[in-house]
């Protein structure tokens, strides 16, 4: 098939029919393998040039991609559904994916439940996702590049609940609910910038509630020196130089601390 994929096969046993002919064949039924278990029912051709095409349905009760794949972001996926693409490498992979996810570890984080509808290349998931896991509930459309250095989000729709600390996607106890409309890049909060807009928003730190009903957050770089501007139903603002949003000198807790002060804490003095 592949160099990366073959060497982390040591083993596989195949029970089903095989039909056509060495490059192009249909496999109907299951094959065992070190890295899981899969059923199949597709159409696998391998051309003199260029990456495999294949197509038909898959299922797997339990199988390590990222290893297959050689991309220490994946880890084990358990799903049901139909496949359509063409390569087994991570940074070629191009493929149509609408299919049940029981189960799918994504950076050190087991995330459940995924109904996905799209295509999936080098990373990149163009198409929808209906997500009811314990810390992230969302229906939404759009773009998402989990690239290894800035990942890219351009989606809207609907976040039912989202737990930023588990996701690793924040320190701190943050959590969302919210109709969104985002177009913004990075790991953490921190490193967000571009554009995020919440209606009929509820966030709650520590289980405490921020007071607003809508956001809009734009955040850019200029001249070497990060801008963010908030605007929202309580309050607008705009900071300015090299900051953690996250871990805002004194003078930003205090200026957020004359709009929300039952929510954010002043800064506390040193002990001398």
């Amino acid at each position: 098939i592949t160099d990366v994929a073959l060497a982390k096969i040591n083993y596989l046993r195949f029970k089903g029919s095989f039909t056509g002919y060495f490059k192009d064949f249909v496999t109907y039924g299951t094959i065992q393998t070190n890295l899981g278990t899969l059923t199949t029912d597709i159409n696998l051709k391998l051309p003199e040039k260029g990456e495999p095409i294949y197509s038909g349905k898959l299922k797997t009760d339990g199988f390590t991609l990222g290893t297959f794949l050689k991309d220490t972001l994946f880890g084990t996926i358990v799903m049901d559904g139909t496949l359509k693409g063409r390569g087994f490498n991570a940074k070629t992979l191009f493929a149509e994916v609408d299919g049940k996810i029981k189960s799918f570890d994504i950076n050190h984080y087991r995330y459940q439940n995924i109904d996905a509808k799209g295509i999936y290349e080098k990373r990149k998931f163009d198409g929808s996702l209906v997500i009811n896991d314990p810390n992230l509930k969302v229906n939404i459309t759009g773009l998402v590049n989990l690239n290894k250095d800035t990942p890219v989000y351009k989606v809207t729709g609907d976040i039912y609940e989202i737990n930023f600390k588990p996701l690793g996607l924040s320190p701190i106890n943050l959590s969302l609910k919210s109709k969104v409309d985002l177009d913004f890049k990075g790991k953490t909060i921190d490193d967000f910038l571009g554009t995020a807009n919440l209606n009929n928003a509820l966030l709650t730190r520590d289980g405490q509630p921020l007071s607003f009903d809508y956001l809009s957050l734009s955040s850019v770089i200029t001249n070497g020196k990060k801008e963010l501007i908030a605007h929202s139903n309580e309050a607008d603002a705009t900071l300015r130089g090299n900051f953690n949003i996250i871990d805002l000198p004194s003078t930003a807790l205090t200026f957020l601390h004359n709009y929300f002060p039952a929510y954010i804490p002043l800064p506390k003095k040193k002990m001398l």
